[in-house]
């Protein structure tokens, strides 16, 4: 694929990641000791969001050449994994979820 369409997914991703942060936000507002269930739910759709973001930002930053792009789409990169581990380990020792079901 040619590097527009790489930039394109880019984008997108940078889009996405957008309306993430601001869905992020919201959860974070609110009161979850309330409704675990509902909670659980929220946390789990963030966290397959977040995987869904990354690995469009790594096929970004696997395939796009240019130096310059490629360190700001690491930095953004390793900000979302970040915030995918901490939503991971909201899910298992936070929740009550187990590794195992």
């Amino acid at each position: 694929m040619s590097t527009e369409v790489y930039n394109q997914i880019w984008r997108d991703a940078q889009q996405t990641l957008r309306g993430l942060i601001a869905k992020d936000e919201k959860l974070g507002r609110k009161d979850r000791d309330i409704d675990k269930q509902r909670s659980l739910q929220w946390v789990l759709r963030l966290y397959a969001d977040y995987i869904r973001i990354v690995r469009r930002f790594d096929e970004c930053y696997d395939q796009i050449v240019q130096p310059q792009k490629r360190i700001l789409i690491k930095k953004i990169l390793e900000g979302c994994i970040g915030r995918l581990l901490e939503l991971k380990h909201e899910l298992v020792s936070e929740l009550e979820m187990s590794h195992y079901r």
